[in-house]
């Protein structure tokens, strides 16, 4: 007996019906008779009754045979499962996208504490903005993407998994020498005679910086836009304009030029880790628990 044939027997019992069970699993209905013939002569039983041509009844023994076959089914899915997983940690991959903001995040050191204990998974990672790793993502050219919830409005698979991870409020970084650089906090339309540079578009702050400004009556006059952090608070540190960013991932890069100051009114905002739920792999989700166990063991600011 195979697992075919427990399939089968758990289909037409289901159903109730041959033809109904033959059509779900894909197979004839002379092809499926066959098989359930078989199953009752190697068990020396009769299982069903075809004393009533109307209606299929399962007969005492069909309904002990029922429930093993389930469980044997189970059993044997939970054994491909297990075997799978061993499989994925030994010789898998991992294609992971991110907004850049690993390192700021203590991100890497849990993908190298992984990559050390795992070795034999290769780990292929590309940092870009958000709504490209969607994207990629989306077309199954990406296992997993780290990104914000600003991004998350490009999403639009329904099997996608999303497992928040931390959370970051949006400042506003200034010279040290700007005049709104001695206020607490800072309204957007504080900033309406400001220049910004900014990260660009798709990047989910940029979207966040206009619908900010044209919600207090102004548009903003982004002079400079980069991918790259260090080189926005360069451009800040040496100019009189300002940009947005999230407190964590700019922090490291602060220098006594800089200054940080909250909204009046906080934005917060998720970092996630989103994976689609139908096609993961062990390997993705144990790099996901590296992740979680590097994020709790961070101290907090």
């Amino acid at each position: 007996m195979t697992i075919d044939d427990l399939r089968a027997f758990i289909a037409t019992y289901e159903t109730q019906s041959v033809s109904n069970a033959a059509v779900s699993l894909q197979m004839t209905q002379s092809a499926l008779s066959k098989r359930l013939k078989g199953i009752q002569q190697e068990v020396d039983a009769e299982l069903i009754s075809t004393t009533n041509r109307r209606s299929l009844q399962i007969t005492e023994s069909g309904e002990t045979f029922y429930r093993y076959a389930q469980q044997l089914l189970s059993q044997y899915n939970e054994m491909r499962e297990a075997v799978t997983t061993v499989e994925d940690l030994r010789r898998g991959s991992i294609r992971i996208g991110s907004v850049p903001i690993m390192s700021q995040y203590g991100l890497m050191q849990a993908l190298t504490n992984f990559m050390q204990d795992y070795p034999n998974v290769s780990v292929q990672l590309q940092e870009t903005e958000g709504q490209r790793i969607v994207s990629a993502l989306q077309s199954q050219l990406l296992d997993a993407i780290i990104i914000r919830d600003l991004n998350t409005t490009y999403l639009q698979h329904h099997h996608l998994s999303q497992v928040n991870l931390l959370d970051d409020e949006l400042v506003v970084v200034l010279p040290a020498n700007h005049p709104l650089a001695k206020k607490a906090t800072i309204a957007p339309a504080d900033l309406a005679d400001n220049a910004f540079t900014s990260l660009p578009q798709g990047s989910g702050v940029y979207e966040t910086l206009i619908k900010l400004c044209q919600a207090a009556g102004f548009t903003p006059s982004i002079h400079f836009e980069s991918t790259h952090i260090e080189t926005i608070l360069s451009v800040v540190a040496n100019s009189q304009q300002c940009t947005l960013l999230f407190k964590e991932s700019v922090r490291p890069f602060m220098t006594d030029q800089l200054v940080m100051r909250p909204l009046t009114t906080p934005i917060t905002s998720h970092l996630q880790f989103v994976y689609d739920a139908d096609r993961h792999s062990a390997a993705v989700q144990q790099l996901l628990h590296y992740i979680q166990s590097a994020i709790k063991s961070q101290p907090q600011h």
